[in-house]
């Protein structure tokens, strides 16, 4: 099954798109769900803005969300973070090898990268995450790949509609960091001014 997509439209350097997803264990649609997506590029950054609209009765509990899941090329082997307690205060960022299996990191600065040995990769900023969760998958046949998502948790009730904006960029650690911390600044600005 595919998802089913409901409206399309493309710009110079814009994309829009709303569909209807699928439930990622079974491949059943979920009709009560409306996904939607506006990407568009900016210089550098290819901006996503993400909406979901829960049309249904039924409340669910509180789950981590992916805020998207990033699925890379293997080589970009290294994830890169920082992970300290002074964001965007130059301080060292971490590189970290993950596994198989799904770990967490804060993610102050609200961005991570998978980079190759060059250093050089692809990151992800999304200002309303603090966490990721990824992994480094290889079970050979193709199927290899670096993943990371931006997580948050919260339920989803009846009438919901939840926002998020994500960037996606490509270069070295202190280039992408360089290019997310604007966005990022600005989103807290926003944020505590309500």
């Amino acid at each position: 099954a595919t998802p089913q997509l409901l409206k399309a439209d493309v710009g110079e350097n814009r994309l829009y798109s709303k569909s209807t997803p699928l439930h990622w264990a079974t491949g059943e649609k979920l009709e009560d769900f409306a996904l939607e997506q506006w990407i568009s590029l900016q210089g550098d950054l290819v901006h996503v803005r993400f909406r979901m609209s829960y049309s249904g009765e039924d409340s669910h509990a509180p789950r981590h969300q992916e805020m998207p899941a990033v699925f890379l090329d293997p080589s970009l082997s290294e994830l890169v973070l920082y992970q300290g307690d002074s964001p965007w205060a130059e301080g060292p960022l971490a590189k970290k090898q993950p596994g198989q299996k799904n770990e967490y990191f804060r993610i102050p600065e609200h961005w991570a990268a998978f980079v190759n040995g060059e250093g050089v990769g692809v990151g992800v900023c999304v200002p309303a995450a603090d966490q990721i969760t990824c992994y480094r998958f290889r079970g050979g046949a193709d199927s290899d790949c670096s993943y990371l998502a931006p997580i948050s948790t919260f339920g989803i009730l009846p009438g919901m509609t939840f926002e998020y904006d994500a960037y996606i960029s490509v270069g070295s650690a202190t280039e992408l960091r360089a290019r997310f911390e604007p966005l990022s600044k600005k989103a807290a600005t926003k944020s505590d001014a309500g």
